[in-house]
């Protein structure tokens, strides 16, 4: 796979939350707060988040404890942004409706963002994202300003902030969120996570980095004995790890996310790491990886994805094979399944599960989950190539199209092009000529071709095998072009 996108921010924050208040495993009965809403049971949804914040206000119990509800309402549900357009509007001074909205809209503003670099994501996706964070900001200061005592949603802010126009914008926001909320977990969280390198263009790397360090290892030193402060054990190896990724180091990343994990063993640590060994292929130590942050966290949805995308490389080379997998198989799918339930529109799950599905023959159900994966992936050029990927297995045409459609959201990296040519070649489609020879042609001024070199292997085969039922079809230039750029 030429590109696996990192998980998102979003993703990232929850699990880190989750880990330090350990509510990442509470039992459905114990977490009302979903069920409460889709029934539009709203007086009753109102009387428990409001008992958890007057306690919290009245200092009787910590802040993540008050948090812990919309964590859950950061979800791609829509019924569930149904009925917070529904809760908010019958509760319109209700300042947990708005939080809780807040948190859905910047929730699915980063799943139209999609995961790519900066220069691999599209402006459609860039204004989708900032449409929908807009309506978040709006929501959430009206919390502030009504509730001034919602560390959650002033850390919202500050992310939000960063995130459009950087980090000191954010700091901004940051001293009025400590002056209503001092001594806040979440709010302290969100300032070190605006600090991070990739988030400010004024300091070198480095020395953004050993800002960084400074910073947490000043937490460290005031908050290390009090609730909610957990997540600061081994967090600066932690960030210094993602940094160096985003810079490819991918050693020294890993080298930071062993120091992070001997500081303390947490799921999020352990599935960073593996992703890290999976990019240099050291498959043994990124499956123990998995393996080991599902057993301290059976419950975490990034957990039981990426342990579903272990079982379903098994069950899928079973099923090639011919060779019974059905225990394996099964996990797998129930594994994809709570992903799915935890956050039903992300592409990521939507796109393994697929995988699976079609690969042992559910083909109805895997362009379910594929048209359910093109909501918030439509103009994302890696969801749009994993899409054809997978229709290939069913669907020829629908693959074109998709594989089109990650041609056009990336004119500028060859490897959507050389993918399709792949596809083409491969399936006897005789639309591999001509695009061949355009791919040709654009690549002669470009160093970033791969398949230059056996383009004149693979047409000669493709022209002795297809000669007779390719002769005389004239080619059809698709609405998308093929094209590469000048």
């Amino acid at each position: 796979m030429h590109f696996i996108p990192p998980r998102p921010l979003a993703a990232v924050l929850i699990g880190l939350f989750l880990v330090a208040c350990g509510v990442g495993s509470a039992r459905a009965e114990e977490q009302p707060w979903l069920d409460l809403l889709k029934q539009q049971k709203f007086e009753a949804l109102e009387a428990e988040l409001q008992k958890l914040q007057t306690t919290f206000v009245e200092g009787e119990c910590a802040e993540c404890l008050a948090n812990a509800p919309y964590v859950k309402f950061a979800t791609s549900d829509p019924l569930i942004g149904e009925r917070l357009d529904e809760w908010v509007a019958t509760h319109p001074d209700s300042a947990a409706a708005h939080l809780a909205r807040g948190r859905y809209l910047n929730h699915i503003a980063w799943l139209a963002r999609g995961t790519g670099t900066a220069s691999q994501t599209r402006p459609e996706q860039f204004a989708e994202m900032e449409r929908l964070q807009t309506a978040a900001v709006q929501d959430l200061l009206w919390t502030v300003q009504h509730e001034p005592r919602s560390p959650l949603a002033f850390a919202d802010l500050i992310y939000i902030s960063t995130a459009q126009r950087g980090e000191i914008a954010a700091a901004q926001i940051y001293d009025s969120a400590l002056q209503a909320n001092p001594d806040s977990p979440a709010i302290y969280r969100a300032r070190v996570w605006s600090l991070s390198p990739w988030w400010q263009g004024v300091l070198p790397w480095s020395d953004a980095m050993e800002r960084q360090r400074a910073y947490i290892a000043d937490l460290q030193q005031k908050y290390s004995d009090r609730p909610g402060f957990e997540w600061l054990e081994g967090y600066a190896d932690y960030m210094e790890a993602e940094a160096f990724l985003r810079t490819g180091d991918i050693d020294a990343a890993i080298s930071s996310f062993t120091k992070a994990l001997s500081a303390r063993e947490r799921t999020p640590y352990l599935l960073a790491r593996a992703e890290a060994y999976g990019d240099l292929k050291k498959l043994e130590l990124r499956d123990a990886d998995l393996k080991r942050a599902l057993e301290l966290s059976p419950d975490d949805e990034d957990a039981l994805f990426e342990n579903g995308r272990l079982n379903s490389r098994i069950c899928r080379k079973a099923h090639s094979d011919g060779t019974d997998a059905t225990d394996v198989c099964k996990a797998a799918i129930e594994q994809f399944d709570a992903a799915v339930a935890a956050d039903p529109l992300a592409p990521k799950p939507l796109l393994y599960r697929s995988l699976l599905l079609a690969a042992i023959g559910q083909h109805e159900d895997a362009r379910r989950d594929l048209h359910n994966a093109d909501v918030y992936g439509k103009f994302d050029a890696w969801t749009q190539d994993m899409m054809a990927s997978i229709y290939r297995i069913f669907d020829h045409d629908a693959a074109k199209v998709a594989f089109q459609n990650a041609i056009a959201l990336g004119p500028n990296d060859p490897y959507w092009v050389e993918h399709y040519l792949l596809f083409l070649a491969q399936t006897g489609d005789c639309d591999f000529l001509k695009v061949q020879a355009s791919y040709r042609e654009r690549c002669r001024q470009s160093n970033r071709c791969q398949m230059v070199g056996d383009l004149d292997g693979m047409t000669e085969s493709f022209q002795q095998t297809r000669r007779q039922s390719c002769a005389g079809k004239e080619w059809q230039q698709p609405e998308t072009s093929l094209a590469m750029p000048e």
